[in-house]
């Protein structure tokens, strides 16, 4: 890793919600309006407003991207990138998976990080034969003391969107204190 550089890992990235391009295989979605590379720039773009990272920070761009419905989803992350604001020398990456872009993004892009984290001598716990199994086995110790401190601890699994937020509304007010 060049001197001065670090590893950057976006907390606070968004993702779109699934929604039909056609509602009921009839009328236009709600999404029908947006290009690929439009829609895959908001989350960047959300991504960025939420998170206090400074976007020159930012090496790498991965993007996961089921369908490739626009004439402009050639471009994919790069469009991407490019629309969310980020600047043309940031490198960005397509995972196209169709069920399953998501999650491949996220692994991918961890699997990068992990190799550029593997020589980084400033991170000396990791300067292991496996770092990928010394990760795990922090996070093993650290994720029990992450809970004791957490205000709430929200378990998306495979609920739907509608489903998690109405858990979150139910459950911030008794967790957090929240004003108006």
């Amino acid at each position: 890793m060049a001197k001065g550089k670090s590893i950057v890992i976006l907390d606070g990235g968004r993702r779109l919600p699934r929604a039909d391009i056609l509602h009921n295989n009839k009328g236009p979605g709600l999404f029908t309006r947006f290009t690929t590379t439009q829609l895959g720039g908001m989350a960047v773009e959300a991504t960025l407003k939420n998170t206090a990272i400074d976007p020159k920070l930012i090496g790498h761009v991965v993007m996961g991207m089921a369908a490739h419905s626009h004439r402009d989803s050639i471009y994919g992350a790069q469009g991407m990138r490019w629309r969310g604001g980020l600047p043309d020398d940031v490198p960005a990456l397509t995972v196209a998976r169709i069920c399953g872009s998501g999650a491949e993004a996220i692994s991918v892009a961890s699997e990068m990080a992990m190799a550029g984290l593997r020589h980084d001598k400033a991170r000396p716990l990791l300067q292991t034969g496996d770092p990928l199994v010394r990760l795990e086995e922090l996070y093993g110790v650290r994720d029990p003391l992450y809970g004791e401190v957490a205000d709430l601890i929200v378990d998306t699994g495979r609920q739907s969107v509608s489903a998690l937020v109405g858990q979150l509304l139910k459950r911030l007010p008794e967790a957090c204190r929240l004003s108006a």
